[in-house]
């Protein structure tokens, strides 16, 4: 009688998960695997030298952008040098690489020299991982600019199984690598693989199973899915912002399924999302109002400073990583898609993840609610605002040039890196005719505002 009630509470158990997949290979046997969040930069920047000290092998970085202030400051740069030294074969692989001088580009010169490959490839994953038994993925750009006051989150695991990740990552970095060099035979071995379309799900053990999200189409499918699944709760964090996303993937017809269930669904994104074109951020939050005012069980607010990228449904059911959700391409065949990292969790080994990120969009106090200095308001304005120069004295990443065509414009516009585009007096984006006209532009302006720059994340998402 005991059984068959254990097995009822069971099937009962599986009936409530999200429709994600089923486990990889269920006869499989289960090892210990232990997963924590990190939630600071000093935990990112201990937990990435502790990887660098204790690496026996291999130690493979994707990180968006490339800082002088984490290789100098913080001595990562010496950490890396390092384990080369002892034979440890480095990996990292970058998308946005400053122009260093100095100490910085002593460096950086050496990086070359010992690392098995320092290269550029279009990814926006965050990733680190030692050998077979240790992967970070989240948010943080572990060779990134110093982001104090900014909400970070990454998931830590250990154990047997993160091989299976470790080899999730790897496939990815050798499409994104065959993208770049054009090699045809990579990139359709890479696109038959059906797979990768969806979260791949590996079991925990204890009815706990954690899923890799690789592309575009693996994340918006596990958002339909908890969309579907979720009983109680929603809370989705996407930073940026873009009026079409937030149209397709947050449509009336999602929200209504979610009110006739009463399931609280919340948004929490930047004051300013739309990281692409100023235009867009009136219509963003007039339809964001128009949901809420609509649907009762539908809130938005935003954060300044968040930088976490998450999804979380009811107590038992987190995603973490470098994706947002509502800006970033939709799907593998457009042409400005990225390398795209997220790791979720599903069942008990969730509950305690989601405390510690704390993403209650109620609570006041939550860490992704960045108080302004001096917890003064913060003032909202169009116009470029000149930042606190970065604690280092490189020129790094001071702009970047976008295309005209991409908005739908003759010429190229430019954006200071943490500031806004270039804009005349009545406030409206300056568009050059050519892109050196727009580099010197920036540059000029960039002179007389900062003595350092920092690295901009997520514009090209």
């Amino acid at each position: 009688m005991i059984q068959f009630i254990r097995r009822l509470a069971v099937l009962f158990l599986c009936m409530c998960t999200y429709a994600l997949g089923s486990p990889a290979d269920d006869d499989a046997p289960i090892s210990p695997l232990g997963v924590r969040a990190l939630t600071t930069p000093q935990e990112h920047t201990d937990l990435l030298k502790h990887v660098l000290a204790s690496a026996q092998k291999t130690v493979t970085i994707t990180s968006f952008c490339v800082d002088a202030h984490p290789l100098v400051t913080q001595g990562l740069g010496e950490a890396i040098i390092a384990a080369t030294s002892r034979g440890v074969q480095v990996y990292i692989y970058y998308d946005n690489k400053p122009y260093f001088l100095g100490e910085a580009y002593g460096i950086w010169a050496h990086l070359e020299e010992c690392c098995a490959r320092l290269g550029a490839i279009s990814t926006h994953a965050k990733c680190v991982v030692r050998d077979d038994d240790l992967v970070a993925v989240g948010s943080y750009n572990w060779l990134g600019p110093p982001f104090e006051g900014g909400s970070n989150a990454s998931f830590l695991m250990e154990g047997a199984h993160t091989s299976a990740l470790k080899q999730d990552i790897l496939q990815c970095i050798r499409f994104y690598q065959s993208r770049k060099h054009a090699n045809k035979r990579g990139q359709k071995s890479f696109l038959q693989n059906t797979g990768v379309f969806s979260a791949k799900a590996y079991p925990l053990g204890g009815g706990a199973s954690f899923y890799t999200l690789t592309t575009p189409e693996a994340h918006h499918k596990t958002l339909h899915d908890v969309f579907e699944g979720a009983r109680e709760r929603i809370v989705l964090v996407s930073p940026f912002v873009r009026l079409k996303q937030l149209q397709s993937l947050l449509g009336e017809e999602h929200i209504n399924e979610l009110e006739e269930r009463c399931v609280s669904t919340t948004l929490i994104c930047l004051p300013s999302p739309c990281s692409h074109t100023e235009e867009e951020k009136e219509p963003i939050f007039a339809y964001l109002e128009r949901l809420s005012e609509t649907y009762p069980h539908f809130s938005f607010e935003t954060r300044e400073g968040v930088h976490t990228k998450a999804l979380v449904a009811d107590n038992d059911f987190i995603c973490v990583g470098s994706l947002n959700w509502l800006s970033a391409a939709a799907d593998i065949s457009q042409p400005f898609h990225k390398f795209e990292m997220s790791v979720a969790l599903k069942g008990v080994a969730a509950k305690p993840l989601i405390a510690v990120l704390d993403l209650d969009a109620s609570r006041q106090d939550a860490p992704l609610a960045v108080p302004a200095e001096d917890d003064a308001p913060v003032a909202q304005t169009s116009t470029y605002v000149a930042r606190a120069p970065a604690p280092h004295t490189s020129m790094d990443c001071v702009y970047r040039i976008f295309s005209g065509e991409r908005f739908r414009k003759p010429g190229f516009c430019a954006r200071l890196t943490g500031g806004d585009y270039i804009k005349d007096d009545q406030g409206k984006v300056i568009y050059f005719p050519t892109q050196d006209e727009a580099k010197n532009a920036a540059m000029s302006l960039y002179i007389g505002l900062f003595d350092t720059g920092a690295c901009a994340d997520d514009f090209a998402s």
